[in-house]
């Protein structure tokens, strides 16, 4: 779920978090509890918000399918 990317930089790839795990995401990252309110429900849409030094970003990616050929996200 953490990935180090530099020693100021952490990318955090969240699905379908608990509320344990939310609390302990906010208590180790300071989460302004505006992000915690996103990363609880699923976001409709990309984003890019900045909290108290912190940017939250929301980013979908097309999947593409190569046996049924459609784009799903």
């Amino acid at each position: 779920m953490l990935k180090e990317i530099h020693s100021k930089i952490s990318w955090l790839d969240v699905v379908n978090p608990t509320d344990e795990e939310l609390n302990e995401l906010q208590k180790r990252f300071n989460l302004h509890p505006i992000i915690v309110s996103e990363i609880k429900e699923p976001s409709t849409r990309t984003k890019i918000e900045i909290y108290d030094g912190l940017m939250f970003i929301v980013y979908y990616l097309s999947n593409y399918n190569e046996k049924s050929k459609p784009l799903k996200q």
